[in-house]
């Protein structure tokens, strides 16, 4: 849902906290885009998103945590209209293929835009 100021409002949820900050100083400082959530993988991250409503989901498929593509399935049938990207994917094409069969609207590499020398 585009939030009350006409921004599209994301929700991020990523295990690493620096990353979830990163990601939420880099987004709100554009015009269009208000971050309405952070947060790590939890029981109740569900309930924590429908309670605001984003428009997109944007997380890090943390492997010891993430349940994987039954995740998304529930918050595609709780939230009406859910674009989910993910972020950190490794290069495996069979993984791509399931995630956009399960409702993945797009994702990024992991070391996009990072050179051999991390920069």
């Amino acid at each position: 849902m585009i939030d009350r100021s006409g921004k599209i409002a994301v929700f991020l949820v990523a295990e690493n906290c620096l990353l979830r900050e990163a990601l939420a100083r880099i987004l709100n400082r554009k015009s269009d885009i208000s971050v309405v959530g952070a947060t790590a993988y939890s029981a109740t991250v569900v309930q924590e998103m429908v309670a605001v409503s984003p428009q997109v989901l944007l997380f890090d498929p943390f492997p010891k945590v993430f349940s994987g593509l039954p995740f998304i399935a529930a918050l595609r049938k709780s939230i009406a209209g859910l674009r989910v990207v993910m972020i950190g994917m490794d290069p495996d094409k069979d993984l791509f293929f399931r995630c956009v069969r399960g409702g993945i609207a797009g994702y990024l590499l992991r070391g996009i835009g990072c050179s051999a020398r991390g920069g």
